[in-house]
């Protein structure tokens, strides 16, 4: 078993939920595993992809398993990103392990360090963590992302189905139109709007040991298309107190059709805790000139403590 790897995945079924021949579905996907493509939970490299193989091999029933190095993944066919990892575990897996924020968990890892996950999509970023070592913790409101996290929790760690702002209560999600696995608290006509979702504070979960010891947590990703503004100042009760966990934040510059500028918000409210704003490519640090950054759409930095 080699867990940073992802190699010793497995995948079983029963043939009788499947559309096709149960030997031929076994060999793509024992092919997938091996084939060097990196596979995003979204974007045009998936689309191709999945179209492909989802109509070869699109389940009937609730069956499949994935069996990963930290516990079996319980797929629901019917939600077509489960679907996805389904077909291509591996190489989504991949994809997320070399990233730049993949890459930057292995450089902060620690013994009883505790990575939290907001906007955790299908949680890829949480199996990265386990891969380094870190205790993990999952925030997702989004239903069926939800559903499928919190049906496979002994796998992604603490699951907390909700959305995090600088106030509690309740909120409508907006689904981008013609994409359901993107969705957002930041309205835009773009985005269809849909139920709404419980929301508490990032401080508040703090407060209630939802997210472990508080000094431990180490790293925390922040992707909430649009809504990081109120998230991060969600934050500012936990940072009063002195803890100070690295912050990877999706950030929008002033080209971004939602929520342009949003990095001016977040990184005045964090400088006021003494940390830095940071861009990654490669582990070499990018320009955070107001200009560079005025000039981008979406794009992540890095939020450390001065001094780190």
């Amino acid at each position: 078993m080699n867990p940073v790897s992802g190699r010793d995945v497995r995948i079983s079924t029963s043939g009788n939920g499947i559309h096709g021949d149960l030997g031929t579905l076994t060999l793509i996907r024992t092919i997938a595993r091996c084939f060097p493509v990196r596979v995003p939970i979204a974007g045009r490299t998936r689309d191709r992809l999945f179209g492909v193989l989802d109509r070869t091999l699109r389940f009937t029933t609730s069956d499949d398993v994935v069996r990963t190095p930290y516990g079996d993944l319980r797929i629901d066919p019917a939600h077509e990103p489960e679907r996805l990892l389904s077909y291509l575990y591996h190489n989504v897996f991949a994809y997320y392990r070399t990233s730049e924020l993949g890459l930057y968990m292995g450089r902060v890892a620690e013994p009883r360090a505790t990575f939290v996950d907001v906007g955790a999509n299908l949680g890829m970023f949480a199996l990265v963590a386990r891969s380094y070592g870190f205790a993990t913790v999952v925030v997702e409101p989004e239903p069926k992302h939800a559903a499928f996290l919190t049906r496979n929790a002994e796998v992604f760690g603490t699951v907390i189905p909700v959305a995090l702002s600088d106030q509690p209560g309740a909120l409508p999600l907006y689904y981008e139109q013609g994409n359901s696995g993107s969705m957002s608290l930041f309205a835009t006509d773009a985005y269809q709007k849909g139920g709404e979702v419980p929301v508490t504070t990032f401080s508040e979960l703090a407060r209630q040991g939802k997210l472990g010891r508080p000094e431990n947590i180490r790293l925390v990703k922040i992707d909430v298309e649009g809504f990081e503004a109120p998230m991060v100042r969600g934050m500012q009760e936990l940072l009063q107190t002195g803890v100070r966990p690295h912050l990877w934040c999706e950030l929008r510059g002033d080209r971004s059709g939602r929520n342009g500028g949003s990095f001016r918000l977040v990184r005045e409210c964090l400088s006021e805790y003494g940390y830095r704003m940071m861009r990654l490519r490669k582990g070499r640090e990018l320009p955070t000139t107001e200009q560079a950054l005025a000039e981008l759409g979406v794009f992540d930095a890095l939020f450390v403590p001065v001094g780190s």
